[in-house]
């Protein structure tokens, strides 16, 4: 946001006017994406589950590590992202 108002020139007027903006804007953002984050979380573990039914259950178990490995990232780069959508 403030890269942009250094780009365009915008006055203290301007910035005033456009901030509330580039807010609402944010807060939408950061909805779609905790939306597609929860659906992303449910379709990795539908298939785990998918995938625990095709294979031997020694298989599975070193799905289930990797799902849940994978998992723990995401949870990760969710806390990291969640600290940007509380920052000013």
């Amino acid at each position: 946001m403030t890269e942009d108002f250094e780009r365009i020139g915008a006055t203290p007027e301007q910035r005033q006017q456009l901030e509330p903006l580039y807010r609402r804007f944010l807060t939408d953002f950061y909805a779609i994406q905790r939306d597609a984050s929860a659906r992303l979380d449910a379709s990795l573990k539908r298939l785990y589950d998918d995938l625990c039914e095709q294979v031997s259950p020694d298989q599975g178990d070193v799905m289930k590590a990797l799902v849940e490995e994978r998992l723990r990232q995401r949870q990760i780069k969710k806390t990291s992202n969640l600290r940007k959508e509380t920052q000013p």
